[in-house]
């Protein structure tokens, strides 16, 4: 699970959020995650 996260996260990411304990991390990346969802979902209908 947390190499997923650690693989995920795009290159350029900046160092302040490098140093983010990895559950902020983590919920950081599921509230992205789920802002996509929901853009892809508004535009498919």
């Amino acid at each position: 699970m947390l190499s997923y996260f650690e693989v995920s996260s795009p290159a350029d990411e900046n160092p302040e959020k490098q140093q983010l304990p990895i559950k902020e991390k983590i919920s950081n990346e599921l509230k992205r995650q789920l802002k996509a969802q929901l853009k892809t979902e508004k535009l498919a209908t």
